[in-house]
């Protein structure tokens, strides 16, 4: 009887051993698995951010350029806004001179005596 009851636990026993083994080996490497597929993803996510910042940065310096273009415009469309009024404050004066001594000459006469006397 004893015979048979360690041929029975013996048996029983090495039909587990493998399925034991293989357990604990199946969740080691799933454990290695999921380490693999964290550092994998923790990757992605660092080269995802990467590409973000490079991406946004770029948005970044069109946006600047842009501005930068239309502030210089503005700047320049200043610049155009005082030369006109000295032009304009010049041909009221030409024509102010002009209508004291009541001579009459064309608008394109007036013009080229204000560039004239601006110094264009």
């Amino acid at each position: 009887m004893l015979s048979i009851t360690r041929v029975a636990i013996s048996s029983r026993a090495l039909s587990m051993a493998p399925k034991f083994c293989a357990a604990a080996a199946a969740s080691n490497g799933s454990f290695r698995m999921m380490s693999l597929e964290a550092d994998l993803n923790k990757k992605e996510k660092v080269e995802e951010d990467r590409y973000i910042r490079q991406k946004e940065h770029e948005l970044y310096l069109a946006r600047k350029a842009k501005a930068d273009a239309e502030a210089a415009s503005r700047e320049l469309s200043e610049v155009e806004v005082v030369a006109k009024k000295i032009h304009d404050d010049t041909v009221s004066e030409v024509f102010g001179v002009l209508s004291k001594t009541g001579d009459k000459v064309s608008d394109a006469c007036v013009e080229n005596i204000a560039n004239w006397k601006i110094g264009n």
